[in-house]
């Protein structure tokens, strides 16, 4: 599901475009369910790597750590990204 979330964006912003998220990042599965409720999500999570490999080939990563504005409860799994579509070629 993910690429195909990556396929979206690509038709969505044109080169130089700017995405910008707050994404649920962990190194291993969270297990605060009542953050991060179901299985399945939403919301969904993933790992910093993952993200990384998902984007690097289409866009340039501004920035992409934990948000300095999370909600406590959320300060270790909620990272800010910004990332620039990169031009073609």
């Amino acid at each position: 599901m993910r690429p195909k979330y990556i396929e979206e964006i690509l038709k969505l912003l044109k080169p130089d475009g700017i995405f910008l998220g707050a994404l649920f990042i962990s190194n291993s599965k969270p297990d605060r369910i009542s953050i991060l409720p179901g299985e399945d999500g939403p919301p969904f999570w993933s790992v910093e790597s993952e993200v990384r490999d998902l984007f690097i080939s289409n866009f340039t990563i501004e920035e992409l750590e934990p948000s300095r504005s999370a909600h406590e409860d959320r300060k270790t799994l909620e990272w800010s990204a910004h990332f620039t579509r990169n031009r073609p070629g």
